[in-house]
């Protein structure tokens, strides 16, 4: 269902933050 874009839009989290901080 929407557990792909769920994990996507984890792992863009998780880059943004290891980067700026900012989800």
């Amino acid at each position: 269902m929407i557990w792909n874009e769920t994990k996507y839009v984890y792992i863009l989290c998780s880059e943004s933050y290891l980067k700026m901080t900012q989800c």
